[in-house]
C-alpha cells in the first residue's frame, strides 16, 4: 500500500512538471510568434520608408539632369 501510494505521488508529480512543461514551451512558442511578428511589421515599415527615400532620391536626381 505504502509503495503504490508513493509510486502514484511520484507519478502525479511526474505528470505536474510534464504540465509545467508544455505549458511554458506554448509561452514560449507564444512569444515567438509575437516577437517575429512585430520584427516583420518593423521590418516592412523600414523597407517602405527606404523605397519612399530611395524615389525621393531619384526624381531629385533626373529632375537635376
Amino acid at each position: 500500500m505504502c509503495c503504490s501510494l508513493i509510486q502514484s505521488l511520484g507519478s502525479c508529480h511526474h505528470t505536474a512538471l510534464k504540465l509545467h512543461f508544455v505549458s511554458l514551451y506554448n509561452q514560449s512558442i507564444k512569444v515567438n510568434s509575437l516577437m517575429k511578428q512585430k520584427f516583420d511589421n518593423h521590418w516592412k515599415s523600414h523597407q517602405e520608408q527606404q523605397n519612399h527615400l530611395n524615389k525621393q532620391a531619384a526624381r531629385w536626381i533626373f529632375k537635376g539632369q
